[in-house]
C-alpha cells in the first residue's frame, strides 16, 4: 500500500518522498530514494512523475557503519569487564608487598635500606589508587577522579621517580640527571596523581631516548 500512499500524498501536497527497499524483477533488492511529483494542468491532475535513484551503496555503507558501531560497543563492554577484573586481581598482591617493605624498613636504619623501602611503599600506594580506578570503571568512562589535595613537594617527588627509573636507565645505558633546585617546591596537588604523571614522563623519556 505504500505506492498508493505516495500518490495520495503527492496529489494533496504536489510532492512526496520515500526511501525504502525495492525488489527487481530478477529478485535482487535495491535501496531506492524516490520522489513523486503531481503533474497538473491548472487545477486538473494530469498524472504523476516518479524519479527513482538506486542508492544501495549508501544504504550498505550505513549498515556497515552500524555493524561496526555495534562491534565497538561490544568490545568496549568487554574492555570494561576486563578492567574491573584486572583491578580486582592486581589489588590482592599489593598488601603483602607493602607489608614486606615496612618490615624491611624496620630491620635497619641504614638509608640504603630506608630509601628503597620507602620507594616501594610509595609505588605500592600509587598502584593501589590505579587498581581502585580500574575497579570503578564508571569513573574512567566519565573521566571523573577523586583528587586528594595536600601540600606536595614537587622536587622530592621528581627525585624519587628519577631514582625509581634509574635501573631501567642503566640497563639501556641512559643517564638520568636531576637538575633540581636546592629548596622545596611545595604546591597543592594530589601526590599520587602527580607521582603517576612524573613516572609516565620519566619512563617515556627512558624508553624513547636512543
Amino acid at each position: 500500500g505504500l505506492h498508493s500512499l505516495e500518490l495520495e500524498v503527492a496529489r494533496r501536497n504536489s510532492y512526496s518522498q520515500d526511501d525504502r527497499w525495492h525488489l527487481r524483477k530478477d529478485g535482487t533488492r535495491i535501496w531506492v530514494t524516490g520522489t513523486v511529483s503531481a503533474a497538473r494542468d491548472g487545477p486538473k491532475l494530469m498524472g504523476f512523475i516518479k524519479i527513482m535513484r538506486d542508492r544501495t551503496d549508501l544504504r550498505m555503507a550505513a549498515e556497515a557503519r552500524a555493524n561496526q558501531l555495534s562491534a565497538m560497543s561490544d568490545a568496549l563492554a568487554r574492555t570494561r569487564k576486563f578492567l574491573q577484573t584486572a583491578g580486582h586481581e592486581l589489588r590482592n598482591p599489593l598488601a603483602p608487598i607493602k607489608n614486606a617493605a615496612h618490615i624491611v624498613s624496620r630491620a635497619s636504619p641504614d638509608l640504603r635500606v630506608q630509601r628503597p623501602a620507602q620507594l616501594i611503599v610509595d609505588q605500592v600506594g600509587l598502584l593501589e589508587r590505579i587498581t581502585a580506578d580500574l575497579m570503578d570503571v564508571s569513573r574512567l568512562d566519565h573521566k571523573k577522579f577523586d583528587l586528594r589535595l595536600s601540600e606536595v613537594d614537587v622536587r622530592a617527588l621528581a627525585s624519587q621517580e628519577a631514582t625509581a627509573h634509574a635501573p631501567a636507565a642503566r640497563a639501556k645505558q641512559v643517564e638520568i640527571l636531576e637538575l633540581l633546585p636546592e629548596v622545596q617546591l611545595p604546591i597543592m596537588a594530589d601526590s599520587a596523581r602527580l607521582r603517576q604523571a612524573l613516572s609516565n614522563l620519566i619512563g617515556n623519556a627512558v624508553k624513547y631516548t636512543p
